[in-house]
């Protein structure tokens, strides 16, 4: 089995676990919400017009993989950013899919040059 000199062949699955919890539009989104503060439930819902529900586990199941933490606060619970590796790799992530957007742009423009030609 091949393995990389940086990820240890025995962590491999933990990273693809790791990927796996924030490959869902929603938990992006509250990722980079919880980056810079600490919010409830519904602050989130309301904020992403999503239900209280939808948003609960979400948070529950990034909570659970260590990237969130969680504080109760009377009958309410507010989530923050815990582990801040994950929304810098967004920020990553989003900037390498912007630059291949720009670069397809600038092919999609030399191919209407070629064909006006």
């Amino acid at each position: 089995m091949a393995q990389s000199a940086r990820v240890p062949d025995g962590l491999v699955d933990l990273v693809a676990r790791r990927l796996w919890a924030v490959g869902e539009p929603t938990r992006v989104r509250l990722v980079l919400m919880l980056e810079d503060r600490e919010a409830s439930v519904q602050e989130l819902a309301d904020e992403l017009g999503a239900t209280h529900q939808r948003v609960s586990k979400h948070l529950r199941l990034l909570q659970g993989e260590g990237i969130l933490a969680r504080r109760s606060e009377g009958n309410a619970a507010r989530y923050t950013v815990s582990d801040f590796t994950v929304p810098r790799l967004v920020e990553q992530v989003a900037a390498a899919v912007t630059g291949r957007i720009e670069e397809l742009a600038e092919l999609a423009q030399l191919d209407d040059r070629a064909d006006a030609a």
